[in-house]
């Protein structure tokens, strides 16, 4: 009945969420490819995943209370643990926040699939997207390993040695100290 109504179910929805997480835009795009082999609305299927991805970031920050979910109760374990699978709730607010900005733009796109794919895209590699929300996805929480915005963008900082201190263009080095 669902799929007559143009909602995509929530298996296609789940399959989708694990994707996301597991950062797997080959199966990303087949299930695209699914829907519109199916003949699904492209606009209703990402509607549908925002609503679904909103369920698991409810999961993942506030736990899995019957009251805060407005589908069936036996759905609501699965949810936990498809929050599970997300390193962090921002990182879900991300996936919101990109994919409801694609159902925006898709109402008025010339090919809504390539609105959809490119979003998934940019929730499956980061690294590809240079906005400061996917840089900061792109950076280790942990603190091991040392990242920061010019280090993603790929610029070259001087060292300390080649560092020195800032001069004007018409400044002459010295030799002594007065």
């Amino acid at each position: 009945a669902r799929s007559l109504l143009g909602e995509a179910s929530g298996a296609i929805l789940a399959q989708f969420s694990k994707g996301i997480a597991t950062r797997d835009v080959v199966t990303l795009f087949g299930l695209v490819r699914a829907q519109v082999e199916e003949g699904n609305d492209l606009l209703e299927v990402t509607r549908d995943l925002v609503s679904h991805m909103r369920d698991v970031y409810t999961a993942r920050v506030a736990g899995t209370a019957p009251e805060l979910f407005d589908c069936p109760p036996e759905n609501i374990p699965a949810l936990g643990e498809e929050a599970s699978c997300f390193e962090t709730s921002d990182r879900l607010a991300r996936i919101l926040t990109v994919l409801d900005d694609a159902a925006i733009e898709m109402r008025n796109a010339s090919d809504p699939r390539l609105v959809l794919e490119i979003a998934l895209t940019r929730l499956s590699r980061p690294e590809s997207d240079l906005t400061l929300e996917a840089l900061a996805e792109a950076c280790p929480a942990d603190g091991v390993q040392r990242c920061s915005i010019l280090d993603a963008l790929g610029e070259r900082r001087p060292t300390s040695l080649e560092a020195g201190p800032l001069r004007s263009a018409n400044a002459q080095p010295t030799d002594t100290i007065p």
